[in-house]
């Protein structure tokens, strides 16, 4: 694992020498002073990323047991705070470094470490919008219009800052009914008190360094202890003594400024015979619960989770479905873990396991029992488990803590008896003889193998085991992917400081037969931005000019619209047509069996076969059909007449929206190569454009190497690639899709060319008129109005097609004609020109230090990552 630390610890340097750089970079114009900053932002980050190791975030309800698990899983009994009610009020990091096997686990240093400014007044809005959404989301009748975007934390000041709209509104609700709102309320009473006492312990923008504690100070900086109890009153701010960096923490300055406090981290020393993660520092994260009732606890939550590199999921094996873990799922899905799957981040402990009943008798295999109502509580457990792992139940864990403190001899903890731990024990026995069956019936199924886990010690072992597997594997990839990715920001946003600034190096001076060159090359690419600004004005007009030999792109576009109408199945499923070339409507007042209904399309026994005069109808079914050609003399019929319902023209609506998309396709095929035509046609030989990419291809090294004397390399390779695509033949194909891409599915809306749900002229509301006429008068001469319909349809349908292609025409024309703006920029004018030619020598490297080299050198150290995603390096 040596290779994932020195990883680390290379970015770690670049994002420390990109802060130094971005420092003594002078300052520029107000674009390139908010790149700078968005640099400074990315360094932060990836230091802040490349400090952390690989994490698993342990969350669920504060009763479900997460804290007693990591104090067995790491063998420290004691090491945190037990209890069956609320304890945890802090995000707490236990780091887990290796230690040579035989040796005793131990407690080493521990740190707090504080919110930023900026961090402290994200949890004072996250707090009040929660307050002002309660309140109006329940129609509670408070007004919180004061409320509203009202931030009372100053950010240069925080002890300063003004609470008084805080104030007044908690003494309106202090005594109502509503408890939440007072939680709330008395949340934000806190952090103003906790602000009055230690504004000089928070970071002003980012991470500050963690503050040393003992030991001892652990309880103060982590338990809830009655901080949480409502005074009767509202407590009113008062004097204090404020707490700086160095007059040192004692349990009385952490108690005080305990709303600020983002984590504490404590080393531990584990032997690896007792847990191995192959080298690795791993760190488990204690959240708090869930279900605690405090938006501070949920914005800890929020903000610290998508952090860590994989997630245990701790449920009440007895209640495993309930509102927080849905609500925490949601969390999940909204956060980083989306990108990366939450099949490969997500394990899941199902604690307190002892109090599932044991089946009795045993299902036959595991998914008779998640599936069986009588086990209610374990198939509730099996779904909730599967839904959070995306169904790898090989990634779930069965667990006692209380059985496992009964199998090590263990004391009870907190509030538990021997009682209790009696029945976990006995819980043990019972699961084993489910265990024994499920080993011969159902031996590959996860939950055997889990339930064969808490057998053996309450379920700890093979907890460890499946961390210790998944922190290997799936989380050091997300760990590493993501790390890669924040110095990919980081790189991207030093480019774009770096096209602001330049080295003050400079190459020697041209010869006589460069300067020939490159003054050759200037001429042909202006002439050629001259010549393709003139081709773009008639760009738009290529849909009416011919192909060569063929026709134009809008009579293809009617083909083709013929072709899709003409093969809709809706003619022949619903119309029938007869050798006299009449349409038969259907006489709503038939037999009940002539009724539309699902046996309409059955033949009619006694009716003539209208199609036996006609070998070539197309609804003829071929005898052989292996046989493409068939045999025409002796054809089979189709079924008889159909019995199909009335025709309107909504039935032709569904369609004739498919036909648009298929027409779309078409449509940006057919430009596509008549763009490509267009390009090959501008750079016909003796073309401005051609004469330009002759030179351009001939004298591109030089004319990189000359710009390199204004620029710094990352604008030198955007100014080059601009040039390339001026002389590029294809560059108009290319952008097609590019602008495509870009425009709304609402910029040219299809218009649906017929009436909506109108009744057609063969509809059988027709056959009452006429009911005195003989029945073959039923069958109306209207072939021609279908044909018309038919014809409309297409009409409708290319029109939609050409008004789409002169529409993308004209944006693509747009496009082309910005970019050719770009271009004309990136021309090298006369000044630079001359600038090129008659540079001077290297600079002096005595001279004093130049900022921008220094960032052009960042820039090129092989230490980044090479360019990439972070899904593909999870692949």
């Amino acid at each position: 694992m040596d290779q994932y630390h020195q990883e680390r610890d290379e970015l770690r340097r670049l994002a420390e020498r990109a802060l130094t750089v971005l420092t003594t970079l002078p300052p520029g114009g107000p674009q390139q002073g908010r790149a700078a900053d968005r640099a400074r932002t990315a360094a932060r980050l990836l230091h802040a990323a490349a400090q952390r190791n690989p994490s698993l975030a342990l969350a669920g309800g504060y009763a479900a047991g997460k804290t007693l698990l990591i104090c067995l899983l790491t063998e420290l009994p004691g090491l945190l705070a037990v209890s069956r009610v609320q304890t945890t009020g802090n995000l707490t990091a236990l780091r887990l470094h290796p230690a040579p096997a035989g040796t005793e686990p131990a407690l080493g240093t521990a740190s707090v470490s504080y919110l930023s400014a900026e961090a402290v007044a994200d949890l004072a809005r996250y707090v009040l919008d929660g307050i002002v959404g309660t309140v109006r989301r329940r129609g509670l009748g408070y007004d919180v219009t004061g409320l509203v975007g009202h931030q009372p934390v100053n950010l240069a000041e925080p002890a300063r800052s003004d609470w008084s709209r805080v104030e007044e509104f908690c003494r309106r609700i202090w005594h109502s009914d509503n408890i939440e709102l007072r939680q709330w309320g008395y949340e934000l009473l806190q952090l103003r008190d906790a602000l009055a006492v230690g504004a000089e312990l928070l970071p002003r923008t980012h991470l500050g360094p963690p503050v040393a504690i003992s030991a001892e100070l652990l309880q103060a900086a982590i338990e809830i202890g009655d901080s949480r109890a409502l005074p009767a009153q509202v407590p009113p701010a008062r004097p204090v003594l404020p707490v700086t960096p160095d007059t040192g923490l004692d349990a009385a300055a952490l108690r005080a400024t305990f709303p600020l406090i983002r984590q504490i981290a404590i080393d531990v020393r584990l032997p690896v015979d007792v847990w191995d993660f192959g080298g690795l520092t791993v760190e488990l994260l204690d959240f708090p619960g869930l279900d605690s009732g405090s938006l501070r606890d949920r914005f800890l939550v929020e903000r610290e989770l998508p952090r860590a590199s994989a997630v245990l999921i701790v449920l009440q094996a007895e209640r495993a479905v309930n509102d927080h873990v849905s609500a925490f799922h949601s969390m999940l899905e909204q956060g980083r873990f989306l990108r990366s799957g939450l099949a490969d981040s997500v394990l899941v402990a199902a604690n307190r396991f002892d109090l599932v009943p044991v089946p009795d008798p045993v299902p036959d295999t595991v998914a008779d029992y998640a599936a069986s109502p009588v086990h209610e509580t374990f198939a509730a457990l099996h779904r909730t488990a599967g839904l959070l792992t995306r169904g790898r139940h090989d990634r779930v864990a069965l667990t006692s803590a209380l059985a496992a403190t009964a199998v090590r001899g263990q004391a009870p903890w907190g509030e538990t008896s021997a009682v209790d731990q009696r029945r976990a024990a006995e819980s043990r026995a019972g699961w084993h003889r489910v265990r024994q069956h499920l080993a011969v019936a159902d031996p590959r199924h996860p939950v055997t193998a889990a339930l064969d886990a808490y057998g053996a010690d309450g379920g700890i072992a093979g907890l460890r085991v499946l961390i210790a597997r998944h922190m290997r594997g799936a989380g050091l990839k997300i760990w590493r992917a993501e790390l890669r990715a924040a110095a990919r920001a980081l790189h991207a946003a030093l480019g774009e400081v770096a096209l602001g600034t330049a080295p003050r190096a400079k190459a020697p001076t041209a010869s006589s037969a460069e300067r020939a060159a490159l003054a050759d090359l200037r001429a042909a690419l202006r002439a050629a931005t001259t010549d393709l600004g003139h081709r773009l004005e008639t760009l738009p007009l290529l849909a009416q000019v011919p192909a060569a030999g063929g026709p134009t792109l809008a009579q293809t576009l009617l083909d083709a619209a013929a072709r899709a109408v003409h093969g809709w199945e809706i003619w022949l499923d619903t119309l029938r047509h007869a050798s006299t070339g009449r349409i038969r409507i259907e006489d709503p007042t038939g037999p009940a069996d002539r009724r539309p209904g699902p046996d309409r399309d059955a033949p009619d026994p006694y009716a003539p076969d209208p199609y036996a005069a006609d070998p070539y109808d197309p609804r003829l079914r071929d005898p052989d059909p292996d046989d493409d050609w068939g045999d025409w003399r002796s054809p089979t019929p189709a079924a008889g007449p159909a019995r199909r319902p009335a025709l309107t023209t909504q039935d032709f609506h569904d369609q004739y929206l498919a036909a648009v998309t298929e027409l779309d396709g078409i449509t940006r095929t057919l430009l596509t190569a008549a763009l490509k035509e267009w390009g090959l046609a501008s750079h016909a030989p003796g073309a401005p454009l051609a004469r330009a990419a002759e030179l351009f291809t001939a004298w591109r090294p030089l004319l990189a190497a000359r710009l390199a004397v204004l620029d710094p390399p990352a604008l030198v390779t955007h100014r080059v690639r601009m040039l390339a695509q001026l002389v590029d033949p294809g560059l108009a194909a290319a952008r097609l899709d590019k602008v495509a891409a870009r425009r709304p599915a609402s910029a040219e809306p299809t218009h649906y060319p017929l009436a909506e749900a109108q009744a057609l002229p063969w509809h059988p509301a027709l056959a009452p008129r006429l009911a005195e006429q003989a029945a073959e008068d039923l069958v109306r001469t209207d072939l021609e109005r279908l044909l018309r319909l038919r014809r409309d349809l297409v009409r409708g349908l290319h029109h939609d097609a050409c008004r789409r292609l002169h529409a993308l025409l004209a944006a693509l024309t747009a496009d082309l004609l910005r970019g050719l703006k770009a271009i004309e920029t990136g021309l090298p004018t006369g000044v630079e020109l001359e600038r090129m030619l008659h540079a001077a020598g290297p600079a002096d490297p005595t001279a004093d230090p130049d900022p921008a080299a220094d960032l052009h050198t960042l820039l090129d150290d092989p230490s980044w990552p090479a360019p990439g995603t972070e899904d593909e390096e999870l692949r």
